[in-house]
């Protein structure tokens, strides 16, 4: 996930926390430390298997009867790869994201399809331009809690979907006095939120009143519109919106922002 273009080191000195399930060598932190911000990992989330893992592990054994595999994070191209790391070569493999892409790409596998804009109805658009999918199998390994946009979108080119449950999302807990810390020190400066789930989990991660003081002294860096305006209702005031709505937007609209010496610190920042 390539955010440079001149920003090298952009983010030097400031404090982003990340609260999506992103290890440090996911794409997102990865691409944060690479523009020199300091990292503090607040997921509030974290990955669990599906109760019941036979659908998906059925349709990797018949992966062969697939015209195309759909991945929308590298959590589900994880939990494939861990059963299955070669796949069939005639698959065809479509993505959503840059990031999906990468992990795919690191074990190995052909990516056919990932569109410009990453976004599932990008996504759909780009294969109904093509003429693709039309009266093709699709396995698609989602999160249980997916939205069901890519499927359905699928569906309308004529596809035949089989969606299994790939992995679940669980809350995860924090630790409340590592965060206070943070919070009090001034070190948790953008706090950045891909999606309306990841915020309500860090609302009751933190509790009301160090989340509304992490509100206070924090900018909410939303990944897109819907994130934004539930950061919006929650009462936070200082929100930046990624116009790119990806982890790669993400993070360039975080890092204009640091460029913008208004919001800046000076020498206070790198101390």
């Amino acid at each position: 996930m390539a955010v440079t273009g001149g920003r090298d080191l952009a983010l030097r000195g400031v404090g982003v926390v990340v609260t999506r399930d992103d290890a440090p060598d996911f794409p997102l932190t990865r691409a944060l430390e690479a523009l020199g911000a300091r990292v503090l990992y607040w997921p509030t989330i974290r990955p669990a298997p599906p109760l019941d893992a036979g659908p998906l592990e059925d349709s990797i054994e018949r992966l062969a009867e697939f015209d195309w595999a759909a991945f929308t994070s590298p959590r589900a191209v994880e939990a494939v790869a861990r059963r299955r790391r070669e796949l069939p070569p005639e698959l065809r493999v479509a993505v959503v994201g840059w990031s999906t892409g990468e992990w795919a790409g690191r074990h190995g596998w052909r990516v056919d399809v990932l569109p410009e804009r990453q976004t599932a109805e990008s996504l759909v658009a780009e294969l109904d331009a093509a003429g693709l999918a039309r009266g093709d199998r699709v396995f698609f390994p989602a999160s249980e809690i997916a939205r069901p946009t890519l499927e359905a979108g699928l569906a309308r080119l004529g596809a035949e979907v089989v969606r299994v449950t790939a992995y679940r999302t669980l809350p995860a807990e924090l630790d409340r006095a590592a965060c206070r810390r943070a919070i009090e020190a001034g070190q948790a400066q953008v706090i950045s939120l891909t999606s309306p789930s990841s915020l309500e989990n860090l609302r009751r991660a933190l509790g009301e009143e160090l989340f509304g003081r992490a509100c206070g002294g924090a900018v909410m860096a939303a990944i897109g519109p819907t994130t934004a305006a539930a950061v919006r209702e929650s009462g936070c005031a200082q929100v930046i919106e990624a116009s790119d709505h990806s982890l790669s937007g993400l993070v360039r609209r975080i890092a204009e922002w640091a460029g913008d010496t208004s919001h800046r610190r000076g020498d206070e920042l790198s101390s």
